[in-house]
């Protein structure tokens, strides 16, 4: 099984690959599966974990990324079943808002990149559970957090 990283706007052009939502609340029209170990917060919605909640730290993008990183560890055993039961799929898509949300909007022009989970949720994915990730073109753009 391979995992494309891909945007909502995006995935209309996938017919033939299962879809589902990575992200906390999906845009209206949009009925994909959400998959709960792939979020930024907890199931009921609470407690986010967003690249603003680190400003201010010596390194906010390590502490971000260290940050969700334990969030997935929490959730190993589930996605581990998750990913087992896909295994039969070539390749499914994960969607997420970015980079069309405002957020995203905005960080590429200010900073001519933007962050989003995919990228610290597909490192994850490939350490922890050996299931290769791809990322679609558009992000390209996206801020890579090593």
């Amino acid at each position: 099984m391979n995992i494309l990283m891909t945007s909502f706007t995006r995935s209309h052009g996938m017919p033939h690959v299962p879809k589902f939502s990575c992200a906390m609340y999906a845009p209206q029209g949009y009925d994909y599966p959400r998959i709960s170990w792939t979020l930024i917060g907890r199931e009921d919605g609470s407690d986010w974990i967003r690249p603003r909640n680190f400003i201010g730290l010596a390194d906010p993008l390590t502490a971000y990324k260290a940050a969700l990183w334990a969030r997935y560890d929490e959730r190993e055993k589930v996605a581990r079943i998750w990913c087992d039961m896909m295994a039969g799929n070539a390749a499914i898509a994960f969607c997420c808002w970015c980079p069309h949300d405002r957020a995203a909007q905005r960080q590429m022009g200010e900073h001519g990149s933007y962050i989003c989970h995919t990228d610290v949720l597909g490192q994850w994915i490939e350490e922890r559970l050996g299931v290769r990730v791809w990322y679609d073109d558009e992000r390209r753009l996206m801020k890579h957090i090593p």
